[in-house]
């Protein structure tokens, strides 16, 4: 099963990501978010893992926006520099 879901929080945009959701056959259930590479969540539940997901999705990005800036900076300044 796939399924594209929203996230969003009071104050930031909303971002619409696809999200593959498949129940393995001991009965827990992967998710992977293939936008984010290594995105990926294991649950016991459907219910659980759709919140784990989320919370890795908005973590990964919160992750990459902190990083992100700095990379972007010293890219500039090298170039710059040349």
């Amino acid at each position: 099963m796939t399924k594209a879901f929203a996230l969003s929080e009071k104050g930031v945009d909303t971002m619409d990501t696809r999200v593959h959701i498949a129940r393995r056959s001991d009965g827990a259930y992967r998710a992977a978010c293939p936008a984010l590479p290594g995105c990926v969540v294991y649950g016991r539940s459907g219910q659980e893992v759709r919140r784990k997901i989320a919370l890795a999705v908005k973590g990964y990005l919160n992750r990459i926006s902190d990083i992100l800036p700095g990379e972007l900076e010293r890219k500039r300044l090298a170039a710059t520099a040349a």
